[in-house]
């Protein structure tokens, strides 16, 4: 697992971590449960995404996504680099992003730690855009961590290829004293 951390000051430093999971994670095999997924529920959540997206708890629809999620934790644990804290996902959700698709500028400030992961993207596909003006061109494989209170957007999708990704909050909860030992 490689990892490339960048600097991104909004005002605050935040760092945003980028982990390349080819080889932990098959993105094909979770590029075909989320094209399932919406097959078996073709309705769209609402939010500020444009496109079509589950809940916010697909992980409790299905177990195609637990090889994933124990990766994501493992990272987010490695991102925080402090293993004074149990990482878990609280909420997981998928997205397919076509032409003219994308989502405003957000951020999840209701958790403490995010995540994005790119199942397909092609070389043309919209990127994740931080504050601070980070620009993240995604790449199948590919998991994007960040601190949930930055701001950051995906714009619209200008060709007709499809972007598969599956996004993150996760909670970071201190251990008890006996647990840090």
């Amino acid at each position: 697992m490689s990892i490339v951390k960048h600097l991104v000051t909004v005002p605050h430093e935040a760092q945003v971590h980028v982990f390349d999971l080819r080889g932990t994670v098959n993105e094909k095999d979770i590029a075909e449960a989320v094209l399932r997924f919406k097959q078996q529920h073709p309705e769209s959540n609402t939010s500020n995404v444009v496109g079509w997206h589950t809940d916010y708890f697909a992980h409790k629809h299905t177990n195609d996504f637990d090889t994933l999620i124990s990766a994501v934790e493992r990272c987010v644990a490695q991102a925080i680099n402090d293993n004074d804290f149990d990482v878990s996902v609280v909420q997981c959700w998928a997205a397919v992003y076509e032409k003219n698709n994308g989502a405003a500028r957000h951020n999840h400030s209701d958790r403490m730690y995010s995540a994005v992961y790119y199942a397909q993207a092609e070389a043309n596909a919209s990127p994740l855009k931080f504050d601070g003006g980070l620009i993240v061109s995604p790449e199948p494989g590919m998991l994007v961590c960040f601190p949930s209170w930055l701001n950051h957007e995906v714009p619209a999708m200008r060709f007709n290829n499809q972007r598969i990704a599956v996004a993150f909050n996760l909670n970071c909860i201190l251990k008890s004293y006996e647990d840090r030992q």
